[in-house]
């Protein structure tokens, strides 16, 4: 991989950085919302859709650890 490649590489990294903590401060605020839930909810069909969109939202998060590891992987393998 050429040192052109490696650069636009790099920089789609550190977009994806900043995009995954936008992500996480989202994926907090739900939580945080799913945590204040009043108890006589907690059965409810909201409360069950919150708790999907923070579950949805941890893979999201989780996800851009693996694109970052394998744009690593390309970076390393083709120095």
């Amino acid at each position: 991989m050429n040192k052109e490649r490696r650069k636009a590489i790099n920089k789609i990294k550190s977009q994806l950085i900043n995009l995954k903590a936008e992500l996480e401060i989202l994926k907090n605020e739900e939580d945080d919302f799913l945590d204040n839930f009043p108890a006589n909810l907690q059965n409810s069909g909201k409360y069950e859709q919150c708790q999907i969109a923070v579950d949805a939202l941890d893979l999201a998060v989780d996800t851009f650890d693996d694109i970052n590891t394998a744009l690593e992987t390309a970076i390393d393998k083709n120095s």
